[in-house]
């Protein structure tokens, strides 16, 4: 990536940052807004536990990953 590029991924993964911070860990400014922060939390940690739970993450089968307790 050129100089250019990555500062503008770094803006960008800055301005995700300031989104998630209002969401997640400022006080909601409505129940709009609290209701998104928490769907948007579901749906993140929904695709979080699909992509651990992929054979090639960890090695397991589905059967061996249900099974762990």
């Amino acid at each position: 990536m050129s100089s250019t590029e990555l500062r503008d991924a770094l803006q960008q993964a800055a301005n995700l940052g300031a989104v998630l911070d209002a969401l997640w860990a400022q006080p909601a400014a409505n129940d709009l807004w609290r209701s998104c922060g928490a769907s948007l939390l579901a749906r993140c940690l929904d695709l979080a536990f699909r992509i651990y739970a992929d054979e090639n993450v960890h090695g397991k089968t589905t059967k061996e990953w249900t099974d762990i307790e």
